[in-house]
């Protein structure tokens, strides 16, 4: 999973099919709580699902809008084009299925 870090500052590059190029947009503070707020839902979507996405896609990348598969391919690059041009200006998470690894987490609990 790739994290960015949005600032009120930022400005991204987003596709623009009417144009056909990119155009930089202003990032407000409510367009960082709304990506934040989707990022979650998907991410929980694609954590839920991911049993089934190995059945079907191990080792592809796939793109989640909605909670739903929406597009896979085992190229990101093409996968990014597809998702560009048929779902503009809206937050699609695009994850690459493989296994998880289980985390480990190590702490002293030794009260001094």
């Amino acid at each position: 999973t790739e994290i960015y870090t949005l600032s009120l500052h930022d400005a991204l590059p987003i596709y623009s099919p009417q144009k056909g190029e990119f155009e930089m947009l202003e990032i407000t503070e409510a367009d960082i709580a709304a990506f934040k707020a989707d990022f979650q839902i998907e991410a929980v979507a694609f954590e839920q699902q991911l049993p089934e996405l190995l059945k079907q896609f191990n080792g592809e990348y796939v793109a989640i809008f909605q909670g739903k598969v929406i597009g896979h391919n085992r190229n990101w690059d093409a996968l990014v084009r597809l998702v560009q041009q048929d779902f503009p200006y809206k937050f699609v998470l695009i994850e690459q299925v493989v296994p998880k690894s289980p985390s480990v987490v190590c702490m002293d609990t030794m009260s001094r």
